[in-house]
């Protein structure tokens, strides 16, 4: 078995798109016994898709398509930090795509939005508000009337939502740190075990 990384090459010329677009739209190079293992997905958007797979030991490596040939040790080290980098992707997203609230408000979760509505709560402090008085609350649907209690609420709520997607992220990590073949590399899902998030249909 060989490891190597490639790319797409054009469906009827054979050149390489990392030399000129496929025309002709795109496919794999015939590398005898390739199988595909993983996208370099952290790299998108770019003209030249880089792939991870593995090939027969008498394949030809000299032909368009092919980027690298590499040791296993190497190769494995690649596709594992592209695997971890996917899942910090998918924590990142997760973490800041918003989250709905019991009640069916739907609030955002940017970094600014945990900044504003702990602003909220930091300013009715000083104010000397109760949590009874009511703010005006820009949720993802449009402006509502909320009490400082329901914003301490919130804020609460966006805590946990932050901290299970940190939690997702370092199973995740773990668990990838622990795959062993090309096979397992390829089947695993780094789309799985979100909160709020189903799990992504399964391409190759």
């Amino acid at each position: 078995m060989k490891y190597i990384s490639f790319t797409y090459v054009d469906s009827v010329t054979g050149a390489s798109v990392a030399k000129i677009p496929a025309a002709n739209g795109p496919k794999f190079p015939d590398i005898k016994g390739l199988q595909f293992v993983r996208a370099r997905e952290s790299r998108y958007p770019t003209a030249t898709p880089e792939f991870f797979g593995v090939c027969d030991d008498d394949a030809d490596l000299e032909i368009p398509g092919v980027l690298a040939a590499m040791d296993e040790a190497r190769w494995r080290a690649a596709v594992l930090t592209e695997l971890r980098e996917q899942a910090t992707a998918v924590r990142w997203s997760v973490m800041t795509g918003g989250m709905e609230l019991p009640g069916g408000i739907r609030v955002g979760t940017t970094i600014d939005d945990q900044n504003r509505i702990t602003s909220v709560v930091a300013n009715a402090a000083l104010a000397g508000l109760a949590d009874e008085d009511e703010v005006d609350f820009k949720s993802l649907g449009g402006w509502i009337k909320i009490s400082i209690g329901q914003v301490k609420v919130i804020a609460g709520a966006i805590g946990q939502h932050v901290q299970a997607c940190y939690t997702a992220e370092r199973a995740h990590h773990e668990a990838i740190d622990l795959l062993d073949t090309p096979t397992d590399m390829n089947e695993y899902n780094v789309y799985a075990g979100w909160p709020d998030l189903e799990p992504e249909p399964e391409t190759t």
